[in-house]
């Protein structure tokens, strides 16, 4: 009798030496994947942030001259995707995942330039970018102050739970990305920023 309870207690010895590991192995993962996922939200939001403020640096050359500047809405696409791109480790044409990026699948995004009035400078006074139709579609303008409904996946003209403001010309865009996961699946994450040109 005495000999079984020595095995018993042995067997409970070896079971919980085999469990050790395995909780070791889960509280790993969990901080991995936190530490993995909060550093894609700081790269995607610094890429969107700078992406939008680059974006509305590119200012049309004849406003300027007049000291009235509006953005110049195609160049400030062009320069947003090549932040994006640059900041996330992806494809500077096809905004593809690189080998190396932290991103899954090609990012989502909408890209709004807004100047808010007609002008005679050649600069469209508003305009909707997206990574599904990257020749943009003009979009009603009401001049300033213009508010800006934030979505998960896309922006319109109006207000909402996540509101932005623009007093003078500039951009906003929101961007989604698809990171994986430690463990099975995915995540998703969204980010958006706004800019404008400063007015005096």
């Amino acid at each position: 009798m005495k000999r079984f309870k020595n095995e018993r207690g042995s067997i409970v010895s070896v079971l919980i030496l085999l469990t050790i590991p395995v909780f070791i192995w889960a509280i790993l993962i969990n901080l991995d994947h936190s530490s993995a996922i909060g550093s894609s939200d700081i790269n995607l939001q610094q890429a969107v942030t700078q992406g939008v403020r680059a974006g509305t640096m590119c200012v049309n050359k004849t406003s300027q001259a007049y000291n009235e500047p509006l953005v110049e809405a195609d160049t400030a696409h062009m320069v947003f995707r090549q932040i994006i791109a640059r900041n996330l480790g992806l494809d500077l044409i096809t905004l593809e995942p690189l080998e190396k990026s932290g991103i899954e699948t090609t990012p989502e995004y909408t890209f709004i330039v807004y100047n808010g009035t007609d002008n005679s400078y050649g600069a469209i006074p508003a305009i909707k970018y997206s990574n599904y139709d990257q020749d943009g579609t003009l979009i009603a303008y009401n001049g300033f102050p213009q508010d800006f409904a934030i979505y998960t996946d896309d922006i319109v003209l109006g207000s909402s739970d996540l509101t932005t403001t623009l007093d003078s010309p500039g951009c906003v865009a929101v961007v989604k990305v698809t990171v994986p996961n430690i463990g099975p699946g995915e995540a998703e994450t969204v980010r958006w920023a706004a800019a404008k040109i400063f007015d005096k």
